[in-house]
């Protein structure tokens, strides 16, 4: 009766998030202001986090559980990554935390005392998460060498299974040695999570060949093979000029990506096909997590000159071999967008007085405009000049 309690409220906590996050927050960070509005984006979130929590204790759920929950959904909406990085800040603040109340659960007597069982349950993990992740990654159809760099990137242990540790150890279902073996194995482990990343391919390359598994096609390895190509096209700003831009070029076969902080450009972007990232690109988190280091071409269309410029220096110590193409708005801007880095500069005062050339050159000579000519040359107006005469057309010339 107590199992079919907890999996009731789980289910229900789930389907009010849902709700919550998928239909009520997203509806009200659409609406005219509220997204630009930066404080107000970072408020919702830690009311989300902090809500979430607080339903989930009121049913008799753990207090972390409802908010890993509401993360998980968080995440994957389309203002996901904008979020994290408007409250990188307090997020800093409360791994602080996290991490110091994880301190204070670890006994260094124990483990020092108990070293070579931690050693053991350490490289039991790693083993075993790096064969389920390889097992789950094959079965996806990803080939075996990133398969196996993917398994040892992610076998440490989690920091939620920390939460859950100590949850059990709370309720009695963990004895006293067990949550002290479970701490030190997942301290140990997440000390050494920057050097699995770091060395990731090697080992796999290394176990590869151990187990036979890379694969050779005409002289090119898997690993090369596989490595993504540099051919998107990024373009921040989708306002009329970033419309322009990707309409002249639809049916070019370019995959065009957009960076937009109006939920209501994004929309339109998203409804032409490509694929949109609300958010700031002035924000260096944000833009990182785009992809943009893998961008072939990087289009900026933002007419401000502060923010074209902050968002030039940020792609050019993201991706520094990207070509970048930049709107200028003012002649007087030019020269400080390209230190930033610009390669291709669009001066929009210059433009605007070449096609207002053009189409007074167009009106003065046009022989439907007679009037209009005689005005500018100073040749007297016919007073009945037929506009279709060539001959009158030549005189007033």
């Amino acid at each position: 009766m107590q199992t079919a309690r907890i999996v009731g409220s789980l289910v229900g906590l789930i389907a009010l998030f849902y709700v919550v996050f998928y239909l009520v927050l997203p509806r009200l960070l659409l609406t005219r202001g509220t997204f630009a509005e930066r404080d107000l984006v970072v408020l919702l979130t830690i009311l989300a986090g902090i809500g979430s929590a607080w339903a989930a204790h009121a049913l008799g759920l753990s207090a972390a559980l409802g908010a890993f929950v509401a993360g998980l959904l968080v995440g994957e909406s389309p203002f996901a990554h904008q979020m994290r990085a408007d409250i990188g800040s307090i997020r800093t603040l409360f791994l602080t935390l996290f991490f110091t109340s994880i301190g204070m659960l670890l006994d260094v007597h124990w483990l020092l005392s108990h070293l070579a069982l931690v050693a053991a349950a350490a490289l039991v993990v790693f083993m075993g998460k790096t064969a389920i992740t390889f097992g789950v990654a094959r079965l996806t159809g990803v080939s075996p060498l990133p398969a196996i760099a993917t398994g040892i990137t992610l076998a440490q242990i989690g920091e939620f299974s920390l939460i859950a540790a100590s949850a059990a150890a709370t309720a009695g279902i963990f004895p006293e040695n067990l949550l002290s073996l479970t701490v030190a194995t997942a301290v140990v482990s997440m000390f050494l999570a920057p050097y699995m990343v770091i060395y990731a391919n090697p080992l796999a390359n290394w176990l590869s060949k151990k187990l036979s598994l890379t694969s050779v096609s005409n002289g090119v390895r898997e690993t090369e093979a596989s490595s993504p190509s540099r051919c998107a096209v990024y373009v921040v700003g989708f306002g009329p000029a970033g419309r322009q831009i990707v309409e002249q070029l639809a049916d070019d076969f370019i995959l065009f990506h957009v960076i937009e902080l109006n939920p209501v450009s994004a929309r339109k972007a998203r409804e032409l096909g490509h694929r949109v990232h609300v958010g700031d690109g002035a924000s260096p988190d944000f833009l990182q997590d785009t992809g943009i280091a893998d961008a072939a071409v990087v289009v900026i269309t933002v007419p401000d000159p502060e923010s074209s410029a902050t968002i030039i220096r940020l792609v050019r110590s993201i991706a520094p071999d990207t070509r970048i193409f930049v709107r200028a708005r003012y002649q007087v801007s030019c020269e400080r967008l390209k230190r930033a880095g610009a390669d291709i500069l669009v001066n929009e005062e210059e433009m605007i007085g070449m096609v207002l050339a053009a189409k007074l050159h167009d009106a003065v000579f046009a022989a439907s405009d007679v009037a209009m000519a005689c005005a500018i040359t100073g040749a007297p107006v016919p007073e009945a000049a037929s506009i279709d005469d060539p001959d009158q057309e030549r005189d007033i010339r």
